[in-house]
């Protein structure tokens, strides 16, 4: 490869980064957002997503989910299911996040959602965290929208 070739590629890199870098900072989600909490593809749980919101959630087994773990985890809502899954959801203020989860490779508790930054929380037990915004009619993965 020629050096012209080199700066070329860096050049086209450092543009995309830049481009990257200002969607992200002037993009952020405003307007009537609202998490969803979905397992194996349901709607389970669904909620405004307000600025001063200060919630957590726990999905999962009812003989897991004793008052003992619920106030171990502060759980302010239990969402029962039949199947042995422990999840807990973090929602507050600008920040959702998974802060337990018993799937085997636990990636879901590096995943976070943020005003600028909409990827979903997906964990391998079936457990997903997403955003919905009227305004646009549509589900938000990825940072992209889905119209219904």
């Amino acid at each position: 490869m020629k050096k012209a070739d080199i700066i070329t590629i860096i050049t086209v890199l450092l543009i995309s980064i830049s481009f990257y870098i200002y969607y992200i900072s002037t993009n952020k989600l405003s307007g009537d957002v609202e998490v969803l909490v979905l397992y194996q593809g349901e709607v389970i749980y669904k909620t405004d997503w307000e600025e001063d919101i200060d919630l957590v959630l726990a999905v999962g087994s009812k003989d897991y989910w004793t008052e003992e773990h619920q106030s171990f985890h502060e759980v302010d809502k239990v969402i029962t299911l039949e199947s042995d899954i422990i999840n807990v959801v973090e929602i507050k203020g600008n920040k959702i996040r998974m802060i337990e989860a018993n799937c085997k490779n636990k990636y879901c508790l590096e995943m976070k959602i943020t005003r600028n930054v909409s990827t979903a929380i997906v964990c391998t037990n079936g457990v997903v965290v997403k955003l919905s915004v009227s305004e646009y009619g549509g589900t938000i993965t990825g940072g992209l929208i889905w119209w219904k």
